[in-house]
């Protein structure tokens, strides 16, 4: 699924963008401009699902850690620290895409009035 939404990605912002120029031309516009919002929400929605997926894989890969005796206590902590930020870069991720389809969306209201 993940070229799926690379492929998204991609083709999201150029329809959203093309969809808002040509909406004042076209009935088309509207329509190209409501597809790259919809594409852009898959995308949303990827990063959404893959949230808990992370933080498990995470939990997990401490787990094994420490069942194995490759870390110390010291070293566990730095490790449980070092996985949750990269947890959190999908957070991170996240609440980046929400908001520029809220920005885009407030943009897009007030140039439809």
């Amino acid at each position: 699924i993940v070229p799926l939404v690379n492929l998204t990605q991609m083709m999201s912002w150029p329809l959203i963008f093309f969809g808002l120029i040509m909406s004042t031309m076209s009935p088309y516009g509207s329509m190209m401009f409501l597809i790259g919002v919809g594409c852009f929400l898959f995308v949303i929605l990827f990063h959404l699902v893959t949230l808990p997926v992370e933080f498990n894989a995470s939990n997990r890969a401490l787990e094994q850690m420490r069942v194995l005796g490759m870390v110390n206590e010291k070293d566990y902590t730095g490790s449980r620290e070092v996985l949750r930020a990269a947890a959190m870069t999908y957070v991170a991720a996240l609440a980046t895409a929400v908001s520029s389809l809220l920005r885009i969306l407030v943009l897009a209201g007030g140039r439809r009035d």
